[in-house]
Formats: structure tokens, sequence, C-alpha cells
């Protein structure tokens, strides 16, 4: 059983801030003790329309900082609290958020973005934002206590407020936050009319700040899904740009390929068509009866033609073997001819 500010506590589950748990209450008198709700059809004076203006208020809001501020001017001017601050869970922390104070004749101002831990906080009492954000209870004080736990806060034995009330705001019976109001000077100040008005107000705070979260989750994912599209699109408009570069690339392609069909077509019609006609003719005078130099000359014709040839079918066979279309054959080859044709064709006069 640890002991949090002087209360005795036993720890059950981690539904406020971390911590949460029953505690035993600390010796007090009736009237400083956790008081239940009372009938609230009796008002006496309270005006209802401007409650339920403000919870209307409350509720519509969408942005935190306006949310807060409303929250504090309405309690101010309502609860009859000389000094009101909201405590909110951040983690597992009780951290001051917001805090208003009355200052003579000056008007109502609130502090936004306190951002001051509890542990570190001297702007109210440490031990009944503890205490209330274990037992999730609240506490209602009607005057400054004399002794018990309560007495004991450095806060209460500097400041010794006369009236306290401290709710938590839940939603779920989660913790969300906790309402701290106070009246310096004057005792018995959040009775039947605005005790009810704080706890209604607490609760629809609890509500608006769920809300709050959740909208803000909903508008982190929104963003992020809208990064998602946006990439999404970059992606997509990379993946379109590639593909008409590939589509171009490929009709560039395919014309060189055109090109070169119509150049090998060309080179086997107008060359070879008029190169065979040369090596058949030779054949044809190396059989009349010439001269010894008349037939070595033609038989140098008929060898240069035929290699001529050869090449010009090489070069057409390039194009076979990029279509694999070329069948390859085995045939006999006398080295020693092939080496004389060619050095014929270069030997002077």
């Amino acid at each position: 059983k640890p002991s949090i500010g002087g209360i005795t506590t036993r720890t059950n589950s981690s539904d406020s801030c971390g911590v949460s748990s029953s505690a035993s209450s600390p010796s007090m008198s009736p009237r400083h003790g956790l008081e239940s709700g009372g009938d609230v059809t009796d008002m006496h004076g309270l005006e209802l329309a401007t409650v339920l203006k403000t919870t209307e208020a409350l509720v519509g809001e969408r942005d935190l900082d306006t949310l807060i501020h409303k929250l504090i001017l309405s309690l101010m001017e309502n609860s009859g609290a000389s000094k009101t601050a909201l405590v909110l869970c951040k983690g597992k922390q009780l951290v001051l958020e917001a805090i208003s104070s009355v200052h003579a004749a000056a008007p109502v101002t609130v502090t936004l973005h306190v951002n001051k831990s509890m542990d570190k906080c001297d702007e109210i009492p440490l031990t009944i934002a503890r205490y209330v954000s274990i037992t999730l209870e609240r506490i209602n004080l009607d005057q400054s206590p004399v002794d018990g736990t309560f007495a004991e806060d450095p806060y209460m034995m500097q400041h010794k407020p006369q009236s306290i009330l401290c709710v938590p705001i839940l939603h779920s019976l989660k913790l969300l936050g906790l309402l701290y109001l106070e009246n310096k000077s004057l005792p018995n100040v959040f009775q039947l009319q605005r005790l009810w008005l704080v706890q209604m107000l607490a609760s629809q705070v609890g509500i608006s700040l769920y809300n709050l979260n959740l909208f803000d989750e909903l508008v982190t994912k929104s963003s992020e899904l809208e990064s998602s599209n946006t990439e999404l699109q970059r992606q997509l408009t990379k993946r379109i740009k590639i593909q008409s570069e590939l589509e171009q690339a490929t009709r560039l392609s395919q014309a060189a390929v055109s090109s070169k069909n119509n150049f090998l077509a060309n080179m086997n019609h107008e060359i070879r068509t008029p190169l065979s006609a040369i090596v058949n003719i030779t054949s044809l005078l190396l059989d009349e009866q010439l001269g010894p130099q008349q037939l070595e000359y033609l038989s140098l014709v008929q060898v240069s033609g035929n290699t001529l040839l050869y090449l010009i079918n090489d070069i057409l066979d390039m194009d076979k073997i990029e279509q694999g279309m070329l069948s390859i054959t085995e045939t006999l080859c006398d080295f020693r001819q092939c080496l004389a044709e060619s050095l014929d064709m270069f030997t002077p006069e």
C-alpha cells in the first residue's frame, strides 16, 4: 500500500494517468468529506439558459484552446470561484494546462499553455489533485482545513483558501483531467447549484476532450492518407512517364528494325542480283577458248565476285542470327585454295 501525499492507496488498474486506485478518505469533518450530488430541480436563481448555452458552445468546439478558454471563463463567471485551473492527463503525468484568477477590479484573464507538471506546480494544492486523480472522486471543502492531510499541503498552509472544489474529468471511467476551483475569501461557496454546474461542465468537457482526441486522430490519419495518396500519385506519374518513354523507345526500335530490314532487302536485291550475274557470266567466259592471261584475269574476277557474294550472305546471316532463324551446316573447306585465292587478289601484275 503506497502512500501518495500522505493518503494510503491500493492500486487496482491504470485508468487515471497510468494510476487508478481506491483510497481511504483522510480524516475530516462531514462537511469536508466527498459530497454526493443533490437534486438539481431547484436551481435557486441559476440561469439554466446560460448553462445550456455554455454546454452548447463546448459541444460544438473543435479547437482545444478555444474550448479551454470558454470553459474557464464560464466557470469564473458562474461558479463563484476566485481561481480556476484545468489539469490534463498527458501520458502518465498530471499537467497544469490553464489557470485563471481574479485580481481586484481587473478583468478576468485566462492563461493557456502553462504546461507545468503537478510535481513542480505551486498554483494549486498537490495533495488534493493527487487524491482526486487516484480515487476519481470529487473533493468539496467548505472552509480551509485546520488538520488532516490537506492542511499540511504547502499551498494550503501558505494561501489558506476558504472554499475548494476539485472535480475529475472522466470519460468511460478514464481520467482525462481535473477541474480545480477555489475561493480564497468566502467559505461554503460551492453549494448545490454551483456544484451541479461544475459537475455538468466537467462531464461535458470530458466528452469534448474525448471527441477532440478522436478528431485529432482523424486529422492525423487523414493527413497520413493524403500523404500516401500524394506519394502514390507521384509514383503513378513516374510510372506513366517511364511507360511513355518505353513506348517511345519501342517505336524507335521498331523503326530502326524496319529500316534495317529495308536496307537488307535492298542489299539482297540491288547488290546480290547484279553480282550473281557477273559471277555467272564469268563462269561462262571461262568455258570459252581464252588465252592464259585472259583466263587468269577472269578467274580473279570470279574469285573476287564470289568473295563479295559470301560477304553479303554473311551480312544477311547476321539478321537471321538476331531473329534466331539461322541454321548452321558443316561443309568441307580447302584452306590452301582459300589462301591462294586471297593472295591472288593482291598479287602485283
